[in-house]
């Protein structure tokens, strides 16, 4: 999905294939912990969750940029219940 100047998305990481990770920085937003790697390419991942979750803003977007779109993210209180899944449309704004 595509909002608001980067792409969420979850499962299967396409990114992934597109190049080893680098520089990696953990970082805890609003209580997630998340994993950014990149240089002008930035991609975030939430960490010790029980889905894979990514963040992948526009090209040369900063990561203080980045760390405020995560802020922006809302989650369903139990991540591991599919059935409490947020919908996109709730909490892309």
């Amino acid at each position: 999905m595509r909002q608001g100047g980067y792409d969420l998305g979850w499962g299967r990481d396409v990114y992934r294939a597109s190049g080893p990770r680098t520089n990696p920085q953990d970082v805890t937003v609003n209580g997630h912990t998340w994993t950014i790697t990149g240089d002008r390419q930035l991609l975030a991942t939430l960490k010790d969750s029980p889905i894979s979750l990514n963040v992948v803003p526009y090209l040369a977007t900063s990561r203080t940029a980045l760390v405020e779109m995560l802020r922006a993210l809302r989650f369903a209180p139990d991540l591991a219940d599919p059935t409490t899944w947020f919908r996109a449309a709730d909490v892309l704004q």
